[in-house]
């Protein structure tokens, strides 16, 4: 996997957080043409064919409807954020149908089901994921995926199913099921079989997928940076992050969409029934805990491995969830204990957010940066003073000779009533022309609200300058 797509694979990662903002203003949609998303990047011209209208292509804003089929060609690449704030990209020579989208903002729940026949596909779950799995129908099975992140590679007579990050990944097929727990987990279903065991990808198993997610690297409208002397162009995850448009995508409001459609949410070999009070946490909340957690899934699997697979057992995996971070993300357990995450740290909820505003609350935010930058491997400090009564602050990150942001004026905000801030933060000092796109949440320690953020930041600039990094501020 070269740098570069491992830097947009990360700063992609969290788009599905970026994109919660959707869901702060009111939302109406007009019966006869349902919309349930937005187009957010491309790369070349895929197409959709809505169901009352003619094919078209999807540029950027173009507002994506139920049951509209999407295709993309060879050169093609399409990026997709839906109103509860799932993310979906689309990969070339592929193929799917937004099948249904049911989603109340009051309420949070809803169901997203996707007919999909071929291509690959990278599935950020939002809020709908939260209550209930998002199901994609392929040719070999039926796919279940609660929070997190699930990769799909899908031929005409099989489906590689890969459970990058989460809750859980269920495959359903030929009347059995098979349930992914641990990261990096793949699971291989044949056509007309049942699904195989869940087994651990090695270390670059997906470099094949990322590569065809990520694109030619030049991409559909673009403002701020696309192209550009010496910058490189920009990804569509990179524009995605960027073009504001998770945050204004559709003035319509949503309450059911897809009326008089057909419910086959489930009609496939899938998962069809849901529990709306089965929470998840997210992969922002989840990181932390996922190292310890990761030996006890284990232990707890290990009986039934054994009786489903008779004879000498493979070497335990030092850490699995080291081993998927080495092999999808630059980041691996090592670093993930420089950022002292507080003990029994959860995500921070509206309410104890809404609390500290009331109070017009400030705190100052310090903590560690680790980062890959054009492959080298280099620490630095974030800082951010926030003001908890204007929903904003004063975010300063230095790295690499360089200082980002600082100053007086507020640079990161809330992304609506959400826990999710963003910012792009510009070198102050060091080399000229670098930027730091920052997206974060909130953490909080018991009987400690808001403790800590923590976050992503993705870095670029002049002569192909990029790299991603992890921050931690603690108050």
């Amino acid at each position: 996997m070269t740098k570069s797509v491992r830097g947009r694979v990360v700063r992609g990662a969290l788009l599905g957080a970026t994109a919660c903002g959707l869901l702060a203003a009111p939302l109406a949609i007009r019966e006869a043409a349902a919309k349930v998303g937005v187009t957010s990047a491309t790369d070349g011209d895929p197409l959709g064919k809505p169901p009352q209208e003619a094919e078209r292509v999807l540029r950027i804003g173009v507002d994506v409807q139920a049951n509209e089929l999407i295709t993309t060609s060879a050169n093609d690449r399409a990026h997709l954020l839906f109103l509860d704030g799932s993310s979906l990209t689309v990969g070339p020579n592929a193929q799917l149908t937004i099948d249904k989208f049911v989603f109340d903002p009051n309420t949070k729940t809803g169901e997203l089901a996707i007919n999909a026949s071929k291509g690959v596909l990278r599935l950020v779950g939002g809020k709908i994921s939260k209550n209930g799995p998002i199901t994609i129908t392929t040719p070999a099975n039926t796919v279940g995926i609660r929070g997190g992140i699930t990769i799909l590679d899908v031929k005409a007579s099989q489906t590689d199913s890969i459970f990058v990050f989460g809750k859980d990944m269920t495959v359903r097929a030929a009347g059995q099921t098979q349930v992914a727990t641990r990261p990096s987990s793949i699971i291989t279903t044949t056509l007309g079989g049942p699904p195989g065991l869940p087994t651990i990808l090695a270390q670059g198993a997906l470099n094949a997928q990322l590569a065809s997610l990520e694109g030619r690297g030049g991409s559909q409208g673009g403002g701020g940076g696309s192209g550009g002397s010496g910058g490189g162009a920009r990804s569509p995850d990179q524009v995605a992050l960027s073009s504001g448009l998770s945050a204004v995508n559709s003035t319509q409001s949503v309450r059911i969409v897809a009326p008089g459609v057909p419910d086959n949410f489930g009609s496939g070999p899938g998962p069809r029934n849901r529990n709306p009070n089965d929470t998840i946490s997210t992969a922002l909340s989840n990181a932390n805990q996922a190292v310890q957690t990761t030996a006890a899934t284990e232990s707890e699997r290990q009986p039934q491995r054994q009786q489903q697979q008779p004879g000498p057992q493979p070497q335990p995996q030092p850490s699995a969830f080291d081993q998927f971070l080495s092999g999808a993300f630059p980041f691996g357990a090592a670093d993930f204990a420089k950022l002292a995450f507080l003990p029994n740290s959860v995500a921070t909820t509206v309410n104890e957010l809404s609390n500290l505003n009331l109070q017009l609350a400030t705190a100052t935010y310090n903590g560690p940066v680790v980062a890959l930058i054009n492959g080298n491997r280099i620490d630095g400090t974030y800082q951010n003073a926030w003001s908890f009564g204007n929903r904003n602050g004063i975010a300063t990150i230095k790295i690499d000779n360089t200082t980002y942001g600082g100053g007086s004026v507020p640079n990161t905000s809330l992304i609506n009533n959400t826990t999710v801030f963003q910012g792009s933060l510009q070198s102050t000092s060091g080399p000229s022309g670098r930027t730091a796109d920052v997206i974060g949440t909130f953490l909080s320690a018991p009987n400690n609200p808001a403790s800590q953020q923590f976050g992503v930041v993705g870095f670029s600039g002049p002569n192909n300058y990029q790299g991603v990094g992890l921050f931690t501020g603690t108050k």
